[in-house]
Parts: structure tokens; sequence; C-alpha cells
């Protein structure tokens, strides 16, 4: 748990760290939701599954929001930077199994992974944050986040163009 000290900048070693850990996974999604806006009608002519093409939309959310409570618990329980690891791992799985799907289920399954392991990481990095910053701190380096977040989400934006 970190102490409430004063500081105004990254001063140490530890400061430098609290900001790379602001900045871990604002980008993974990027790429997810790169396939989605780019790819869809592609998968949908590819497995001829246009009666598929809502699973496909929302399979990242459903995954995702399915996966808000359970969450909870094992970061309490364990050491939230291997539970994070975890996620990570999830969500890298997920989007391995989209990327090499030989049918439009599978492209479905790894939807649905990839949604809960990058909400994992979501609740894992507001823990992380919580967990090594001072109550003063905090707000700087959750709002930092959101930045990051918002910014890969706008270069995707921008590339997909």
């Amino acid at each position: 748990m970190a102490t409430d000290s004063d500081s105004s900048g990254p001063n140490s070693l530890r400061d430098v760290e609290k900001l790379s850990l602001s900045d871990t996974s604002p980008v993974s999604p990027a790429p997810e939701k790169q396939r989605h806006i780019t790819g869809f009608r592609k998968i949908v002519n590819q497995f001829n599954a246009v009666e598929d093409l809502p699973w496909l939309s929302v399979g990242f959310v459903i995954g995702g929001m399915a996966m808000i409570l359970p969450f909870g618990k094992p970061y309490v329980l364990f050491d939230a930077k291997w539970v994070f690891i975890v996620c990570t791992i999830m969500f890298m799985a997920g989007s391995a199994i989209c990327g090499g799907a030989p049918n439009v289920n599978a492209e479905i399954v790894g939807c649905v992974m990839a949604g809960e392991g990058e909400n994992g990481m979501y609740f894992g990095l507001m823990a992380l944050i919580s967990m090594n910053t001072t109550t003063k701190e905090r707000p700087k380096y959750l709002s930092l986040r959101q930045v990051h977040f918002y910014q890969a989400d706008e270069q995707m934006r921008v590339l997909t163009i």
C-alpha cells in the first residue's frame, strides 16, 4: 500500500513505475475494435454466416459484461499482478482464436474470450493503480489511464479511415 507523500512529478523510479502502470493496457482493445471495423464483411463472406453477424458484433461486449462480477473476487483473493497477467493471456488467446478461426463459431468464441480478458485487464489495472498510489495521487493516475485509452481508441479510428 502506498503512503501519503507529496510528489509533484516523476522524481523516482517508483513514480515512473506508476506512470507506466497507467499505460499498460490501453492499446489492447484497439486492435480488437479495428478487427471488428474492418473485418466483419470479410468474416461474413468467408463463412457465409450473415445470420451470425449480431453475435460477432456483441460477442466481445457480452464476454466482458459476463465477467464484471466474477473478476472482483480473484483480485481480492490472489496477487493482483498475476490475475492481471492471466487476464492479459486470456485476451491474447481470444484474439488469436479470432485470427485463426476455421469457422464463425470459433470466431464468436474467440470474441467472447477476448472480451472477458480485456474486462479483467481493465479491472486489474484499476486495482493495481489503486493499490500502488496514495489517495492524493490516485485521481491523477486513474484519469491518465483514461486519457491513454481514448488516445489509443482515436488512433485506431484514424488508422482505419
